[in-house]
C-alpha cells in the first residue's frame, strides 16, 4: 500500500454564534392558543381516505369531492455560465419545453427533465443552456397565491384547520432547539465536518437551550394520525397564509425553515389540500368551479387529475 504524501494544513474551526430563540415564553403562550388538541376535527379526513400510506389521490385527500387537481411545485433553474445569477423557479411546462419532453397531468418531475429512471434526482441541461433541478418535496413555495384562490371557494375563509407534519426538524426536541449561525474562519465553508464536531462539543457543554418551536403543551399533546404520518393541528384564518411572508408569522414559524401545512381545509369542508412530505406536488379536491379556477390560474401551475390518480413512480 502506498502511503499518501499529501500535505495537510491546519484549519481554524468555523465560529459558532448562538442565537436566542425568537419564541419567548410570552410569545409561546400566545402561539399556544392557535393550536388545538381536538384532533377529531380531522376525523372526516381519516374516514374518507384509503387508510393506506401512498401517493394516490384516495390516500391523501377525502374522496368526497367531484373533482381534483394536481398543483405542481416549481422546478429550480440556474444559469451555469453565470454562478452569480440567483436560482429561480420554473414551471414544469417551461422545463418540458427546454428539455424537449412532454408534460401531462401525471408526469414525474424527472421525466419532464428527460431523465430516467422516473425517480432520478439529477439535474438536466436544457436546450436554452440552463440547468433544471428537482422541485421541493413536501412544501409548496407558492402557497400564498394558492390559498388566495382557495379562500374564494369557501363560506368560512376566517376559520380553517392546518395540519403540520410532526417530523419536521425543530418543531419538537427532547433537548430543546438551538439556533446558530455558522461563520467560517480561514478556509472555505466546506470545512463542515470541523464545524459539526465543534457544534457537538459546544452543545454537550451547555445547558438545555429550551423547547422547540412548539410550546410544550402542544408538543406533548395529541396528534391527528394517518397511516405513517402524524400531524399537529392548528386553527387559523386563511388570511394568515395569503401573504408572501406567511413563513414569518404562522404559529409554527421558527428561526430557520418554516414548512407549509401538509393538510389544510376550511370549516365548511368545501375543499381539502394535501401536500405529502415525499411528493413534489400538492393535491386539491373541491368543486368543479374551484378546479377550473386552479387550472386557469396564472399564479400557480395546476392540472386536473382523476379521482383515482396515483403519483407514485
Amino acid at each position: 500500500m502506498t502511503k499518501s504524501t499529501a500535505t495537510t494544513h491546519p484549519v481554524r474551526a468555523p465560529k459558532l454564534n448562538w442565537i436566542a430563540s425568537p419564541h419567548t415564553a410570552r410569545h409561546q403562550k400566545e402561539l399556544a392558543v392557535k393550536w388545538t388538541s381536538d384532533v377529531t376535527l380531522g376525523d372526516w379526513i381519516v374516514e374518507n381516505t384509503s387508510g393506506e400510506l401512498g401517493a394516490g389521490v384516495p390516500d391523501l385527500v377525502p374522496t368526497v369531492f367531484p373533482r381534483y387537481a394536481r398543483v405542481f411545485h416549481p422546478m429550480q433553474t440556474s444559469n451555469p455560465s453565470d454562478p452569480d445569477e440567483p436560482v429561480t423557479e420554473a414551471r414544469w411546462s417551461e422545463t418540458a419545453a427546454a428539455c424537449g419532453t412532454t408534460m401531462t397531468a401525471l408526469t414525474q418531475s424527472a421525466t419532464v427533465r428527460g431523465l430516467e429512471p422516473a425517480w432520478s434526482q439529477q439535474d438536466a441541461l436544457g436546450t436554452d443552456g440552463r440547468i433544471y433541478s428537482d422541485p421541493e418535496d413536501g412544501t409548496l413555495t407558492q402557497l400564498a397565491p394558492l390559498v388566495r384562490l382557495l379562500a374564494q371557494h369557501t363560506s368560512t375563509p376566517q376559520s380553517a384547520v392546518a395540519g403540520i407534519w410532526n417530523g419536521w426538524g425543530g418543531l419538537t426536541a427532547s433537548e430543546g432547539q438551538v439556533w446558530m449561525r455558522l461563520e467560517s474562519g480561514h478556509g472555505p465553508t466546506a470545512k463542515l465536518r470541523n464545524a459539526i464536531f465543534t457544534f457537538r462539543a459546544e452543545l454537550a457543554s451547555r445547558r438545555k437551550p429550551g423547547p422547540g418551536v412548539l410550546p410544550v403543551v402542544v408538543a406533548q399533546g395529541p396528534t391527528l394520525h394517518l397511516p405513517g404520518r402524524d400531524y399537529f393541528l392548528a386553527r387559523l384564518s386563511l388570511d394568515e397564509l395569503m401573504h408572501d411572508d406567511w413563513r414569518d408569522t404562522v404559529a409554527w414559524a421558527g428561526a430557520g425553515f418554516t414548512p407549509g401545512p401538509a393538510l389544510l381545509w376550511p370549516d365548511d369542508q368545501a375543499w381539502a389540500l394535501a401536500t405529502e412530505i415525499d411528493l413534489d406536488s400538492t393535491i386539491v379536491g373541491g368543486s368543479g368551479e374551484l378546479i377550473e379556477a386552479l387550472v386557469a390560474s396564472e399564479d400557480i401551475e395546476a392540472l386536473e387529475i382523476p379521482a383515482d390518480a396515483d403519483l407514485r413512480w
